[in-house]
C-alpha cells in the first residue's frame, strides 16, 4: 500500500509494480519531450537519490529537487493531460529521420532502456529533437474520450505508443541544453547563445560564453521567492540565463567577466561588462562600430549594502590582454546588426 512519502522514498509512496509502470510512463513521455523532470533533466524524471549518493555517482547529479521517478505526482499529470489534448487536436511535431539519436526505449515494448537513465546524454542529445517538421494530423490523431483527462487507459497507452513508433514529439518548441546542467533554455535563446559564442570567440574572446543557470523549474518560487529569485521570473521560461560568475557577483578565473559602472547611469545604478579578449587573437580590423576594445578597464566590487551598488577598484590592465566591451556585442546582437 502506498506510504506517506516523508522520507523522501520512491517506493514508499506507492507499491512496487505501480512505481514500475509510472516510472516507464514518465520515460516514454519524456522521450516525447514532454517535461517530466526537473530544471537539470527535463525529459526525465527525477530519482529518488540522496545528496550523499549523488555525490559518490560517476554522473554526479545536482542536489534533490522535486524527485517523483515512478510516482504520479503534478507533473506527471500536466504531461498526460498536455499530452491528450494535443493528441485530440492532432498536433507534434516529427522528428527528423536524418539526425541520429541514441535509442532510450526498447523497440516495440518502449521501455527504458540503461541510456534511458543517462542524464549526460540526454544532455548532449538534446539538440537531435529540435525540429521543423510539422507530423500530419493524421499521424498525430488518435481519439481519447474527455472523461478520461489525466488517466492512462487504453486509448491514451495507444496513443503514447503510436507517437514513438512514428518518431513524433510534443509540438512547439523545446528545451535543448548547452553542455552542463544548469545550461537548459528555450531553443530559439540557444541558437542566438551559440551565434553571440561564436562571435566572441572570433572577436579575441576565447572562453566564448558561460552561464551559471539558465532554465529555472516553474516549480520554485511560487508563492514565496527564493534568494536571488523572483516569482515571475523570465528564467522559467527557458530565455533567461546568468553569466558565469564567481558568486554571482565577481570575475570567474576561467572565463572573467567585469562590471564598469556606465558614467551615462547618472543617479542610477548601471553598468558596462567587459571580457577579456587575447590580443594575439583578435581579426584585423576595421572593426564595426559597436566593437570596442579597451586596453584598460576600472571594475566595479559589488557591495549589497552601497546605494551604488559597490565601488571602483584600482585601474586594471593585464599582459597581453584587451578588453572587449560585452554589453555592446550584446546590444548589437539583439537589435540584429549585421557583425563584423
Amino acid at each position: 500500500m502506498p506510504g506517506t512519502g516523508s522520507n523522501k522514498v520512491g517506493t514508499d509512496i506507492q507499491c512496487r509494480p505501480l512505481f514500475d509502470q509510472v516510472r516507464r510512463l514518465q520515460f516514454q513521455i519524456g522521450r516525447l519531450r514532454y517535461p517530466i523532470g526537473n530544471q537539470w533533466h527535463p525529459y526525465s524524471p527525477e530519482p529518488w537519490t540522496s545528496d550523499a549518493a549523488r555525490k559518490k555517482s560517476k554522473a554526479k547529479l545536482p542536489g534533490l529537487l522535486y524527485p517523483n521517478e515512478g510516482v504520479f505526482e503534478v507533473c506527471t499529470w500536466n504531461c498526460v493531460l498536455r499530452f491528450q489534448r494535443d493528441v485530440r487536436l492532432g498536433l507534434a511535431m516529427e522528428l527528423d529521420p536524418r539526425v541520429a539519436r541514441t535509442a532510450t526505449l526498447a523497440p516495440t515494448t518502449f521501455d527504458p532502456l540503461p541510456a534511458a537513465e543517462n542524464r549526460e546524454l540526454e544532455m548532449e542529445e538534446s539538440s537531435p529533437f529540435v525540429t521543423s517538421i510539422e507530423a500530419s494530423p493524421g499521424d498525430a490523431f488518435a481519439l481519447i474520450a474527455d472523461e478520461v483527462d489525466t488517466i492512462v487507459e487504453t486509448q491514451t497507452a495507444n496513443a503514447i505508443y503510436q507517437w514513438l513508433q512514428k518518431d513524433l514529439r510534443k509540438p512547439g518548441k523545446i528545451l535543448v541544453n548547452r553542455g552542463s546542467w544548469d545550461s537548459w533554455m528555450q531553443e530559439d535563446a540557444a541558437s542566438a547563445c551559440d551565434e553571440l559564442d561564436k562571435t566572441l570567440k572570433r572577436f579575441g574572446v576565447l572562453y566564448g560564453l558561460r552561464f551559471n543557470n539558465a532554465f529555472r523549474d516553474t516549480r520554485m518560487s511560487v508563492e514565496k521567492a527564493g534568494k536571488g529569485q523572483i516569482i515571475n521570473s523570465i528564467h522559467k521560461s527557458g530565455f533567461a540565463f546568468d553569466m558565469a560568475m564567481r558568486a554571482y557577483v565577481g570575475p570567474l578565473k576561467t572565463a572573467p567577466l567585469y562590471f564598469e559602472k556606465d558614467p551615462a547611469s547618472g543617479s542610477g545604478v548601471q553598468w558596462i561588462v567587459f571580457a577579456e579578449a587575447q590580443v594575439a587573437a583578435i581579426p584585423a580590423g576595421p572593426h564595426a562600430a559597436y566593437v570596442e576594445y579597451r586596453d584598460s578597464i576600472t571594475p566595479w566590487k559589488y557591495d549589497s549594502d552601497s546605494a551604488e551598488g559597490g565601488a571602483a577598484e584600482p585601474e586594471l590592465t593585464k599582459p597581453g590582454v584587451t578588453f572587449l566591451n560585452f554589453t555592446n556585442v550584446c546590444v548589437a546582437r539583439a537589435q540584429r546588426s549585421t557583425l563584423g
